[in-house]
């Protein structure tokens, strides 16, 4: 399971189209923190504080394995990730690492608990982006 499916990646990289569109945050790295701070506050309940940080956990280091940009990138509690925003790291590598983070949360979610039920948790937070997958 080292790459997230590609309806994973699609839904991803829409929810950071809209972000961007948003206007919350400059570079795609910072939208990725962004990403995981909503999926933070909106699954941390329904999975338990713990449960969602032991993801994030898994997912950096899933993306880790093709991103070695992410090397000093660590996850801290309540779905924060710590050095994503270090000055040494920039550009293109670092947003597909970032990225990559939050394809392998959500693909790890799919795994768990299906991807009907992913679908619809996830569709509250971005529906623009789950709207385009199912059409």
């Amino acid at each position: 399971m080292n790459q997230p499916r590609p309806a994973v990646r699609r839904f991803v990289e829409r929810a950071v189209r809209a972000e961007l569109a948003r206007g919350n945050g400059g570079q795609e790295s910072a939208v990725a923190q962004q990403l995981i701070a909503r999926l933070y506050r909106d699954l941390a309940q329904l999975l338990g504080r713990l449960a969602f940080d032991a993801l994030l956990e898994r997912s950096l280091m899933l993306a880790r394995c093709a991103h070695p940009i992410l090397e000093r990138v660590c996850a801290s509690p309540r779905g924060m990730l710590m050095g994503l925003d270090a000055p040494s790291l920039d550009g293109p590598v670092l947003r597909e690492g970032a990225v990559a983070i939050v394809c392998q949360f959500v693909e790890l979610l799919v795994v768990l608990v299906g991807e009907d039920l992913v679908v619809i948790l996830l569709h509250d937070l971005w529906p623009i982006a789950t709207e385009q997958d199912q059409e």
